[in-house]
């Protein structure tokens, strides 16, 4: 159950013992080996220390033929001030952590990702500032809350999806600023104790029972998991060129900024950034089309594997903030239950991917985004500026396929 919607730690056998390495990101090139963190010392006296002799040297051929037996990925990375972190990639300043990924100043983690600053987080991930968390993907500093998605500044929630600076909120839907709705009905405080206690009363039975529960990204799915491969799997890399395009050129300043960028790097500056688009894309996540289900319009989604399956249930973000005004009724509320949400909750379980906090400036062709300034193609862009063909940029600029 915790790990169903979590992108899975990866398991290899290391070149050097034949022990298992613990792998974040299954995007490694045909015939890879590996290596345990724990082990760079071993491989440092051996093939990785060997020197490479001048005659070597003479031609790239060459030079990739000597390199290619110490070219080995490195998995088990565990950094800074961590401890009793177990079959984990990629944790900084992380304790207490269980097949777990990607997560930095983070504590007391199980089945977790992509996650910066949380605690007591159990399948859950793609966080920042979170505490005591089950089945929450995509947050920002929410606690005590149960099988939400796209969750800012919330409380004690359950079973929804869409909310800012909510509090206690039940198959709630794309609301601001509330608390004491179930269904996105408002209620006193006394009635909703009493529908909480029968909801929570229900998935307490169907976990115990099941070891699962009908949950978040189950009810804006309606229950249909049906898709293509592709729809249902963290994409990275394209396989056609272009991928994106409205028909806008890519404006003048990132065309600088990529040129500026590549010949500092490599000392020619390279001109038409989009003729670089798949090259640049070749391991960054895609955010993958769709349509809304409201109006057509087309849209991205951020490429998670959560998000994945409520493709065929997202609106734009103005289309989520029109849903919101409407709820389930007094009637309704009383046939409410973990077992008839999925029929009851049509009106309103609409989900929107987008984000857009902030002030942001020429933001085109992307998903997700606060405080930013000309970045195009891409997903999750956080105060960053000058991106192109991204993924998860924080306080990044002049970022291109990264």
């Amino acid at each position: 159950y915790l790990k169903k919607y979590c992108e899975p730690v990866g398991e290899k056998k290391s070149a050097l013992s034949g022990k298992r390495v613990h792998v974040s990101e299954q995007d490694h090139c045909g015939g890879a080996r590996f290596i345990g963190f724990d082990e760079m010392e071993k491989y440092w006296k051996g093939i990785g220390g060997k020197p490479i002799e001048d005659a070597q040297l003479a031609s790239l051929d060459a030079i990739l033929e000597a390199v290619l037996p110490k070219a080995l990925y490195t998995g088990n990375v565990i950094l800074g001030n961590s401890g009793d972190c177990i079959d984990c990639d990629r944790c900084s300043n992380t304790r207490f952590a269980l097949q777990s990924h990607d997560l930095s100043d983070s504590k007391f983690c199980a089945y977790s990702y992509l996650s910066r600053v949380c605690s007591f987080s159990f399948g859950s991930g793609f966080m920042g500032e979170c505490d005591q968390v089950i089945q929450v993907h995509y947050g920002y500093r929410t606690i005590r809350s149960f099988e939400c998605l796209r969750m800012f500044n919330c409380a004690d929630c359950y079973f929804s999806a869409g909310l800012e600076n909510c509090q206690n909120c039940i198959f709630c839907f794309n609301l601001k600023n509330k608390s004491y709705c179930i269904g996105n009905l408002q209620l006193t405080k006394e009635e909703y104790g009493k529908f909480k206690q029968k909801i929570l009363g229900e998935a307490r039975a169907e976990l115990k029972a099941k070891k699962d529960v009908f949950g978040i990204v189950e009810l804006i799915a309606h229950g249909n998991f049906k898709g293509t491969e592709s729809e249902l799997r963290v994409q990275r890399g394209i396989e056609k060129s272009p991928y994106f395009g409205t028909g806008k050129p890519v404006p003048k300043v990132l065309e600088e900024g990529f040129r500026n960028t590549s010949k500092l790097l490599l000392g020619t500056g390279l001109s038409g950034i989009e003729q670089y688009e798949k090259w640049l894309m070749r391991h960054v996540r895609v955010p993958p089309k769709m349509k809304s289900v409201a109006s057509g319009k087309a849209m991205y989604n951020v490429p998670v594997l959560a998000f994945a399956y409520t493709t065929k249930n997202c609106v734009t973000i103005e289309e989520a903030e029109s849903a919101a005004k409407g709820s389930i009724t007094q009637e309704e509320l009383e046939k409410l239950s973990v077992y008839t949400a999925k029929d009851l909750l049509g009106k309103i379980k609409y989900f929107t991917p987008e984000t857009k906090f902030g002030d942001s400036l020429d933001v085109e062709e992307s998903v997700d985004f606060s405080s930013s300034m000309h970045c195009w193609r891409g997903a999750c862009y956080w105060t960053s500026k000058y991106c192109c063909y991204t993924f998860w940029m924080r306080d990044g600029e002049h970022m291109y396929g990264s």
